[in-house]
């Protein structure tokens, strides 16, 4: 097992082993498999993942048991899944006719709790937008599971809000997702939890690494709520009075926008969330979707062709040349010789570059190898 999967796919693991029934084992496997970070490490891990997969659909189309998208879940089509969340029916409905074109088919105080997903196009690349049903009081808990399920599956959450009291929706929402779903929103934030031998003690590490003052504030809430031997690697903003929930319920972290129609007196969310205020158009939250996944966008272009391609390879920030070139295909990366590099932030352009070149976002690169 590597050593560098997250919190979050641990966890997943633990439920596959303690999935009940083949049905149950292979919706969290599915899981599982897309919390997977995706590199050479995990390769043979994914491999495996993948195959159970394979043999338990087999088995269970074997027996009859299958049905069409198999569970609760919409699984994930395009290159990005948001779970579009609200508390109102409207507004909800209305964003996503805007963005996808679809209109719903059906009013979401039906039994079902039904899900249905459609695609925003934004630059080239697939967004898939799942709509969650109304996460309100009315609903039953078999709807609001579905509901959690799909957010935790999804890349992103976008919360949409409009009414009176849409910053105390906001915080139901955010309580709800955390108490029910074990689901912390939280953007560009990563935590990673190592159990210790008996005895080794407490240790944090925080980035960017604030002053000892409050790292010691930090230990004494942990320490005072029963948790020892353990490493905790924090990345990212995190409230100091969030830190003992985070690693006493190990939630999955999910990055979050929400759209508001007035982003002021909800100073406790800035380091949490992305926030827009009265978004002016669609191209507006594409870009906030693709920043907020912590994502960058690298346009191809072949030798003695003019125009690169439409579609942008999808890179984390701070990807090199190397990566580029591994994503088209093992042999760009196998036989790779140099790249030119046409980019927004380096004059003029184009420029020849080496395999650790660090790619910036809309760069376009052409791969030269041997």
């Amino acid at each position: 097992m590597p050593t560098n999967l997250t919190v979050e796919a641990l966890k997943k693991k633990e439920e596959v082993e303690k999935a009940k029934t083949q049905e149950e084992k292979l919706v969290k496997l599915k899981e599982f498999l897309s919390l997977i970070p995706k590199h050479k490490g995990t390769e043979k891990l994914v491999k495996q993942v993948r195959r159970q997969i394979a043999t338990l659909e087999k088995e269970l189309k074997r027996k009859g048991k299958t049905r069409t998208g198999f569970s609760y879940l919409v699984e994930k089509t395009g290159d990005i899944q948001v779970a579009l969340v609200s508390t109102e029916y409207r507004i909800k409905s209305e964003l996503m006719e805007l963005l996808t074109g679809v209109k719903p088919s059906y009013t979401e105080i039906t039994p079902s709790g039904k899900m249905y997903a459609g695609i925003f196009k934004y630059k080239g690349i697939y967004i898939q937008i799942v709509n969650i049903p109304v996460l309100n009081k009315w609903q039953d808990e078999k709807i609001i599971r579905r509901g959690m399920a799909q957010i935790r599956n999804s890349d992103i959450a976008l919360i949409v809000l409009s009414g009176r009291d849409y910053k105390g929706d906001l915080e139901k929402i955010d309580g709800l997702l955390f108490v029910q779903g074990n689901i912390y929103l939280a953007t560009h934030l990563q935590v990673e939890i190592e159990k210790l031998p008996p005895r080794s003690g407490l240790k944090i590490i925080i980035e960017p690494k604030p002053d000892q003052n409050t790292i010691g504030e930090v230990l004494d809430s942990l320490r005072n709520s029963g948790i020892r031997d353990l490493l905790v690697n924090i990345r990212g903003k995190v409230s100091i009075s969030d830190i003992v929930d985070i690693v006493k319920c190990k939630p999955t972290i999910k990055p979050a926008i929400a759209l508001l129609p007035d982003i002021n007196g909800l100073d406790k969310y800035y380091p949490k969330i992305t926030m827009i205020e009265k978004p002016k158009n669609t191209d507006q939250i594409g870009e906030a979707i693709i920043k907020s996944l912590g994502l960058i966008r690298v346009y191809t272009k072949k030798i003695g062709v003019d125009e690169p391609s439409k579609m942008p390879l999808l890179l984390r920030e701070g990807a090199t040349v190397i990566e580029a070139a591994k994503m088209i295909h093992k042999r760009f990366a196998e036989r790779f010789s140099y790249a030119k590099i046409w980019s927004k932030k380096i004059r003029p352009s184009p420029q020849r570059v080496g395999p650790l070149y660090t790619l910036n976002d809309e760069d376009i690169i052409e791969i030269h190898i041997k």
